[in-house]
Protein backbone atom coordinates (compact mmCIF):
# COMPACT_ATOMS: atom_id res chain seq x y z
CA UNK A 1 0.00 0.00 0.00
CA UNK A 2 1.81 3.31 -1.31
CA UNK A 3 -0.03 4.89 1.41
CA UNK A 4 0.69 3.35 4.54
CA UNK A 5 3.11 5.55 6.26
CA UNK A 6 3.70 2.97 9.53
CA UNK A 7 7.02 1.96 10.40
CA UNK A 8 9.71 1.15 12.94
CA UNK A 9 12.95 -0.17 13.64
CA UNK A 10 15.21 -1.13 16.67
CA UNK A 11 19.00 -0.77 16.84
CA UNK A 12 20.55 -2.26 19.83
CA UNK A 13 24.44 -1.91 20.11
CA UNK A 14 27.89 -2.67 22.48
CA UNK A 15 30.51 0.33 21.26
CA UNK A 16 33.89 0.45 22.65
CA UNK A 17 36.43 2.92 22.06
CA UNK A 18 39.96 3.50 23.10
CA UNK A 19 42.11 6.42 22.86
CA UNK A 20 45.91 6.36 23.64
CA UNK A 21 48.58 9.58 22.74
CA UNK A 22 52.49 8.89 24.06
CA UNK A 23 54.75 11.05 24.58
CA UNK A 24 56.66 10.10 21.82
CA UNK A 25 54.58 11.44 19.23
CA UNK A 26 52.00 8.72 18.44
CA UNK A 27 48.36 9.06 18.79
CA UNK A 28 45.99 6.08 18.33
CA UNK A 29 42.20 5.56 18.70
CA UNK A 30 40.01 2.80 17.98
CA UNK A 31 36.48 2.20 17.77
CA UNK A 32 34.41 -1.04 17.43
CA UNK A 33 30.78 -1.10 17.22
CA UNK A 34 28.78 -4.92 18.02
CA UNK A 35 24.94 -4.46 17.17
CA UNK A 36 21.98 -5.57 15.34
CA UNK A 37 19.27 -3.99 13.15
CA UNK A 38 16.02 -5.10 12.94
CA UNK A 39 12.88 -3.46 11.05
CA UNK A 40 9.54 -3.78 9.31
CA UNK A 41 10.33 -1.43 6.76
CA UNK A 42 13.18 0.11 4.76
CA UNK A 43 12.30 3.13 2.32
CA UNK A 44 9.41 5.66 2.43
CA UNK A 45 9.02 4.85 -1.39
CA UNK A 46 7.17 2.47 -2.08
CA UNK A 47 8.29 1.18 -5.62
CA UNK A 48 11.75 0.16 -3.90
CA UNK A 49 10.13 -1.35 -0.23
CA UNK A 50 10.36 -4.83 0.21
CA UNK A 51 8.45 -4.79 3.16
CA UNK A 52 5.08 -4.22 3.76
CA UNK A 53 3.12 -7.04 1.64
CA UNK A 54 1.23 -8.38 3.92
CA UNK A 55 -0.98 -6.19 5.80
CA UNK A 56 -2.58 -9.02 7.33
CA UNK A 57 0.48 -10.52 9.07
CA UNK A 58 2.31 -7.49 10.18
CA UNK A 59 4.69 -9.05 12.06
CA UNK A 60 6.07 -11.40 8.90
CA UNK A 61 7.67 -7.99 8.12
CA UNK A 62 9.91 -7.86 10.98
CA UNK A 63 13.95 -9.26 10.35
CA UNK A 64 17.24 -8.00 10.26
CA UNK A 65 17.38 -4.14 8.41
CA UNK A 66 19.27 -3.57 5.21
CA UNK A 67 21.70 -1.69 6.53
CA UNK A 68 22.42 -3.54 9.35
CA UNK A 69 26.03 -4.46 10.11
CA UNK A 70 27.09 -6.83 12.98
CA UNK A 71 30.70 -5.43 13.14
CA UNK A 72 32.29 -2.26 12.22
CA UNK A 73 35.87 -1.56 13.28
CA UNK A 74 38.00 1.99 12.64
CA UNK A 75 41.51 2.70 13.34
CA UNK A 76 43.02 5.74 13.30
CA UNK A 77 47.11 6.51 14.15
CA UNK A 78 49.02 9.66 13.36
CA UNK A 79 53.08 9.28 14.59
CA UNK A 80 54.99 12.69 14.47
CA UNK A 81 58.73 11.74 13.69
CA UNK A 82 60.93 13.10 16.70
CA UNK A 83 62.55 15.85 14.41
CA UNK A 84 62.25 19.57 14.41
CA UNK A 85 61.20 22.11 16.63
CA UNK A 86 59.86 20.56 19.89
CA UNK A 87 61.31 17.45 19.24
CA UNK A 88 64.04 15.29 20.66
CA UNK A 89 65.88 15.05 17.67
CA UNK A 90 67.66 18.15 15.41
CA UNK A 91 65.32 20.48 16.78
CA UNK A 92 68.09 23.59 16.85
CA UNK A 93 69.25 25.79 13.79
CA UNK A 94 68.39 28.15 11.46
CA UNK A 95 63.86 28.10 10.31
CA UNK A 96 64.90 26.64 7.29
CA UNK A 97 66.72 23.31 8.18
CA UNK A 98 63.48 23.27 11.07
CA UNK A 99 61.73 23.50 7.93
CA UNK A 100 63.18 20.65 6.08
CA UNK A 101 63.62 18.00 8.99
CA UNK A 102 61.16 18.80 11.01
CA UNK A 103 57.17 18.64 10.99
CA UNK A 104 56.88 15.10 9.53
CA UNK A 105 53.95 12.62 10.41
CA UNK A 106 52.51 9.24 9.31
CA UNK A 107 49.09 8.33 9.77
CA UNK A 108 46.82 5.54 8.86
CA UNK A 109 42.90 4.91 8.86
CA UNK A 110 41.84 1.20 8.77
CA UNK A 111 38.32 0.81 8.84
CA UNK A 112 36.69 -2.64 8.40
CA UNK A 113 33.00 -3.66 8.60
CA UNK A 114 30.37 -6.76 7.55
CA UNK A 115 28.53 -6.38 4.94
CA UNK A 116 24.94 -5.56 4.78
CA UNK A 117 22.12 -8.52 3.66
CA UNK A 118 21.34 -9.19 0.66
CA UNK A 119 17.68 -8.41 -0.57
CA UNK A 120 15.88 -11.72 -2.20
CA UNK A 121 12.71 -10.51 -4.82
CA UNK A 122 11.12 -12.60 -7.18
CA UNK A 123 10.30 -11.46 -10.76
CA UNK A 124 6.52 -12.70 -12.50
CA UNK A 125 3.15 -12.60 -11.10
CA UNK A 126 2.48 -10.77 -8.08
CA UNK A 127 -0.40 -11.00 -5.90
CA UNK A 128 -3.47 -8.83 -6.75
CA UNK A 129 -2.89 -5.08 -5.92
CA UNK A 130 0.59 -5.54 -5.34
CA UNK A 131 2.59 -1.85 -6.40
CA UNK A 132 6.29 -3.50 -5.14
CA UNK A 133 8.39 -6.78 -4.80
CA UNK A 134 7.09 -10.28 -4.21
CA UNK A 135 9.02 -12.52 -2.45
CA UNK A 136 9.97 -16.06 -2.54
CA UNK A 137 9.76 -19.12 -0.76
CA UNK A 138 12.50 -19.91 1.99
CA UNK A 139 13.47 -23.20 1.54
CA UNK A 140 15.45 -25.88 4.25
CA UNK A 141 19.54 -25.77 4.54
CA UNK A 142 22.27 -23.84 4.67
CA UNK A 143 23.15 -20.46 2.53
CA UNK A 144 26.24 -21.65 1.71
CA UNK A 145 27.48 -18.05 1.19
CA UNK A 146 30.99 -17.96 -0.47
CA UNK A 147 31.61 -14.60 -2.42
CA UNK A 148 34.53 -16.34 -3.82
CA UNK A 149 33.04 -18.44 -6.05
CA UNK A 150 32.39 -15.63 -8.47
CA UNK A 151 35.82 -15.99 -9.41
CA UNK A 152 35.18 -19.52 -10.30
CA UNK A 153 32.14 -19.28 -12.07
CA UNK A 154 30.05 -21.15 -9.63
CA UNK A 155 27.09 -19.67 -7.56
CA UNK A 156 27.71 -17.73 -4.50
CA UNK A 157 25.37 -19.26 -2.26
CA UNK A 158 22.94 -21.64 -2.01
CA UNK A 159 20.56 -21.75 -5.41
CA UNK A 160 17.89 -24.04 -3.72
CA UNK A 161 17.42 -22.21 -1.08
CA UNK A 162 14.89 -19.96 -2.40
CA UNK A 163 11.83 -21.07 -4.39
CA UNK A 164 9.90 -19.50 -6.68
CA UNK A 165 6.24 -18.86 -4.68
CA UNK A 166 3.72 -19.92 -7.74
CA UNK A 167 1.63 -16.92 -9.33
CA UNK A 168 -0.51 -14.74 -7.57
CA UNK A 169 1.50 -15.96 -3.94
CA UNK A 170 2.97 -14.33 -1.33
CA UNK A 171 6.37 -15.77 -0.68
CA UNK A 172 7.24 -16.71 3.02
CA UNK A 173 10.61 -15.80 3.15
CA UNK A 174 11.71 -12.97 5.29
CA UNK A 175 12.64 -9.31 3.73
CA UNK A 176 16.70 -10.22 4.84
CA UNK A 177 18.34 -12.27 6.50
CA UNK A 178 21.92 -11.97 8.59
CA UNK A 179 22.75 -15.08 7.08
CA UNK A 180 22.73 -13.50 3.34
CA UNK A 181 25.47 -10.84 3.39
CA UNK A 182 27.24 -8.83 0.97
CA UNK A 183 31.20 -9.22 1.18
CA UNK A 184 32.97 -8.57 4.43
CA UNK A 185 34.45 -4.42 3.59
CA UNK A 186 38.02 -3.39 4.57
CA UNK A 187 40.04 -0.73 3.51
CA UNK A 188 43.57 1.01 4.41
CA UNK A 189 44.83 4.39 3.70
CA UNK A 190 48.05 5.25 4.82
CA UNK A 191 48.98 9.41 4.85
CA UNK A 192 52.10 11.08 4.89
CA UNK A 193 52.01 14.39 6.09
CA UNK A 194 54.60 17.58 6.05
CA UNK A 195 54.63 21.26 8.05
CA UNK A 196 56.21 23.64 7.51
CA UNK A 197 57.29 26.62 9.87
CA UNK A 198 57.22 29.89 8.25
CA UNK A 199 57.84 32.23 11.21
CA UNK A 200 56.44 32.51 14.41
CA UNK A 201 52.69 32.45 13.56
CA UNK A 202 52.52 31.34 10.24
CA UNK A 203 52.22 27.25 9.33
CA UNK A 204 51.40 25.16 5.89
CA UNK A 205 51.21 21.81 5.49
CA UNK A 206 51.24 19.17 2.76
CA UNK A 207 49.29 15.95 2.99
CA UNK A 208 49.47 12.93 0.85
CA UNK A 209 47.01 9.93 1.15
CA UNK A 210 47.42 6.35 -0.10
CA UNK A 211 44.14 4.96 -0.32
CA UNK A 212 43.55 0.80 -0.36
CA UNK A 213 47.48 0.09 0.27
CA UNK A 214 46.90 -3.38 0.10
CA UNK A 215 44.86 -3.39 -3.17
CA UNK A 216 42.21 -5.95 -1.76
CA UNK A 217 39.84 -6.46 -4.26
CA UNK A 218 36.28 -8.39 -3.68
CA UNK A 219 33.04 -9.27 -5.14
CA UNK A 220 30.90 -6.09 -5.42
CA UNK A 221 28.01 -8.40 -3.96
CA UNK A 222 24.30 -8.02 -4.64
CA UNK A 223 22.37 -5.10 -4.25
CA UNK A 224 19.79 -7.72 -5.06
CA UNK A 225 19.00 -11.20 -5.69
CA UNK A 226 16.31 -12.00 -8.33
Amino acid sequence: NPFDTTGADKYDALQVSFQKRTGSGLTLLAAYTFSKTISNTDSSVSSSNVRGLNQFNPGGEWSVARDDRTHVLSISQVYELPFGPGKRLLNHGAALMKSLLGGWAFSGQYSYASGTPVKITVNGARPLGFSTYNRANIMPGSFNVNWDNYYNGLPVFNIKKFQFPGAWRVGNAAPFYSGFRNPFESNETLGLTKRFFLGERVKAELRVEFDNVLNRMRVCGGDHMD
